[in-house]
């Protein structure tokens, strides 16, 4: 029965074209999800505002992480979310907040200072989550990008 209703994350189930018409093979699904997340997420860029023109980029701003930044952000990480790409729980980090703060807090000042961020965490992987509906439409299915946990704590801090 799993086999044929797919997993609960999109990866297998059976999906229907803009036709209607169903697609079965997972290589024809792969490519429909593909499309289809093609043509949401690649939306034209929204015109220019007034805000553009007012706001121009600092040339080399100092930042410094604290220490005491790291740590409330870590322990700010909300429990119970989905592991990312390392495999780590966002409790596992908090839990051992103590441990990981200062060397995140050196890595952290490191990529600012390079203005680089280390390459696995500008990958992510994308999940399809159903929403409510017929599950043959995609229309009906969420699709969210799991990222590195610490790259989270990169964001709170640095953006």
């Amino acid at each position: 029965m799993h086999e044929m209703m797919g997993s609960k994350t999109g990866q297998g189930a059976p999906t229907k074209d803009k036709n209607s018409t169903p697609v079965l093979t997972r290589d024809e699904q792969k490519r429909q999800w593909v499309k289809y997340f093609k043509e949401t997420l690649n939306q034209p860029s929204p015109p220019t505002t007034l805000l553009d023109n007012l706001l121009t980029p600092a040339d080399n701003l100092h930042v410094e992480v604290r220490l005491i930044t790291v740590v409330e952000t870590i322990q700010a990480l909300k429990n119970g979310k989905a592991m990312g790409l390392d495999k780590i729980a966002p409790d596992r980090v908090k839990y051992r907040h103590r441990d990981v703060a200062r060397e995140l807090m050196h890595l952290l000042n490191a990529s600012w200072a390079q203005a680089k961020v280390p390459y696995m965490w500008r990958r992510g992987v994308s999940v399809c989550l159903p929403k409510k509906g017929n599950l043959l439409d995609c229309n009906n299915w969420r699709g969210i990008t799991l990222f590195f946990v610490l790259r989270k704590v990169l964001c709170v801090v640095l953006l």
